[in-house]
């Protein structure tokens, strides 16, 4: 897959970010699970994974749905006494300061493009976890960015995907596969997934002829 910059400028970093959270409100939830996959200017390509226990009074004011989607109560592990995990290395159980977490995820984030599904939700939290907003200032919905590419490719031959867009419709017409049973709304799938759909749309012309082809054959 090959990607186009623009001669002369250094490329800047790429972060798919994704976060599970215990609510829908930065305000009174935290985040608990974060994963970037980050794309640096060398192209070297590094998935990280981390984490953190809420607050007691976010977990107080937890949305239960919230909780049940992202399986908290199975998925957490952060022991008891512990305040985070970094869960990048082999073994996954190293454990970190609140410090440390802020200062890993800082750094992986600052400079870099900011890109997910609905990038706002999490930037939201992670501006409160950092005290800071260290990425570009132009954020990258991947789902938008997926959509206006397929219907400007053949608008003609595009269903409504409705507004907000549909994220699985538009990955099944980028053919990029989206997370499945088990991996669904857990940060490091998510993440992978948006880097995937991210770099599909932005692949070479003659895999963007491709997909006018599929569209004018009738695939769905």
């Amino acid at each position: 897959m090959s990607m186009t910059f623009t001669p002369g400028k250094q490329p800047l970093p790429l972060a798919a970010v994704d976060l599970e959270t215990t609510g829908l409100d930065p305000d009174r939830h935290d985040a608990w699970e974060i994963a970037i996959v980050r794309r640096g200017a060398d192209g070297m390509v590094n998935e990280h994974l981390w984490q953190k226990r809420p607050s007691e009074q976010a977990l107080l004011e937890a949305q239960p749905e919230a909780l049940n989607i992202n399986r908290y109560h199975e998925r957490m592990v952060v022991p008891e006494g512990a305040f985070a995990l970094d869960m990048t290395g082999a073994d996954g159980t190293t454990p970190i300061t609140l410090g440390e977490l802020v200062k890993q995820v800082h750094g992986l984030l600052d400079g870099a493009i900011f890109i997910g599904s609905n990038p706002g939700f999490d930037a939201g939290f992670l501006r409160k976890m950092l005290a800071a907003a260290p990425w570009h200032y132009r954020p990258i919905c991947v789902a938008t960015l997926a959509a206006g590419f397929l219907y400007s490719a053949e608008p003609t031959e595009m269903p409504d995907f409705g507004h907000p867009f549909s994220t699985g419709h538009v990955s099944r017409h980028m053919g990029v596969r989206q997370p499945g049973p088990g991996e669904a709304h857990t940060a490091l799938a998510d993440a992978r997934w948006a880097f995937d759909l991210y770099n599909t749309v932005l692949s070479s012309p003659g895999d963007r002829e491709r997909y006018r082809v599929n569209l004018t054959d009738g695939a769905r």
